[in-house]
């Protein structure tokens, strides 16, 4: 992931708000504006805060204003999957709102993470197919995550030839079915 991440989404989906971290709020100029424009900002050291950003982002969707939340929670310097943090899912499914996986490739070779600097060239934003929430609850959130990554990783060997190093229900043990719906890209 690169910091030209978010501007290419703005370009692709322009009237989404974001959930960000905390620590970007503090950037003169920068935090004000983004709380403006719909970003949410989450505390990501204070549990309880961020559950409270989380409904803070609920209502929002509940009022017809899709969020994007980034669910690996940080920035790494290859295209592979990371970790993904439970709080994303846990908010789609308390919204019961559909989750629409985006993987975004080009933005590390445009702008490499630890450098200021930006470089000419394409990024490629693909919007996969809608994983509905409908019916799911707290104890799903799991296996939502796991069907998120999977999409995401296939997209990712599939067109650009990605190996993710993060392997769904990693370290779980087995892991339940899939959520069903067809994968696209």
């Amino acid at each position: 992931m690169s910091w030209f991440d978010i501007p290419s989404l703005i370009e692709v989906l322009p009237h989404y708000g974001f959930v960000a971290k905390r620590e970007l709020e503090k950037i003169p100029i920068f935090g004000a504006a983004a709380r403006g424009v719909g970003v949410i900002y989450i505390d990501r050291e204070n549990r309880k805060a961020a559950f409270g950003a989380y409904e803070e982002a609920a209502k929002n969707i509940a009022q017809g204003n899709p969020v994007l939340v980034y669910p690996e929670g940080t920035r790494g310097a290859t295209y592979a999957l990371r970790p993904f943090k439970k709080g994303p899912f846990v908010l789609a499914i308390a919204s019961q709102a559909p989750i629409v996986p985006v993987v975004i490739h080009g933005t590390i070779e445009v702008n490499p993470r630890d450098e200021f600097r930006a470089s000419p060239g394409t990024v490629h934003v693909h919007l996969l197919a809608p994983i509905p929430t409908d019916g799911l609850t707290y104890a799903d959130r799991e296996v939502l995550a796991d069907t998120v990554r999977e999409r995401m990783a296939a997209c990712l060997s599939t067109i650009y030839g990605v190996t993710p190093s993060m392997i769904a229900g990693e370290g779980r043990g087995p892991r339940a079915e899939p959520l069903s719906a067809p994968a696209s890209s």
